[in-house]
């Protein structure tokens, strides 16, 4: 459990400057509301851990996740059916990257949310991620409240 929240949580400090990891209590904004429920969150990461602690974080809050390992499965297994109200995916993959499933999303007409996480945050592919229409980019390890966040945002306002 420790693990866990250390793998998707950061540290920040408090107003007496001491440094306190970020534990989110049931409820807030980790409950569900009206507008989650049912969305399809599809899930792109070649690491199980954090593929499992994603898919748990926002099946928590009111999601419905699908997860694939990597970038092909997806689009394999994807029939149009249902739209995803948002994408996730890590960036480095094996075969097609997070940034090369966008482009071909795009090529197939499939307008769903992107957001790409990575573990290295450059310039160069910041600026690559906005070329190919990725609504936000998310540097790993991150805090849960960001992701959930940065996903309400994604979702709210489309590509």
């Amino acid at each position: 459990m420790q693990q866990r929240r250390r793998a998707l949580c950061s540290k920040v400090r408090n107003q007496r400057n001491h440094v306190v990891p970020l534990v989110f209590p049931r409820g807030g904004f980790m409950s569900g509301n009206s507008s989650s429920c049912n969305q399809n969150i599809y899930v792109v990461d070649n690491d199980k851990r954090y593929r499992d602690e994603i898919r748990a974080l926002l099946v928590r809050v009111g999601y419905k996740v699908q997860v694939f390992a990597c970038a092909e499965d997806l689009l394999e297994r994807y029939d149009g059916e249902p739209v995803p109200a948002c994408i996730i995916s890590e960036n480095a993959l094996p075969g097609m990257s997070g940034l090369d499933l966008t482009r071909e999303l795009r090529l197939r007409n499939i307008s769903s949310p992107v957001i790409i996480l990575t573990r290295q945050s450059d310039v160069a592919t910041a600026v690559k991620a906005l070329r190919n229409n990725v609504s936000d980019y998310l540097v790993k390890p991150f805090v849960e409240r960001d992701l959930v966040n940065r996903l309400r945002v994604a979702i709210e306002v489309g590509l």
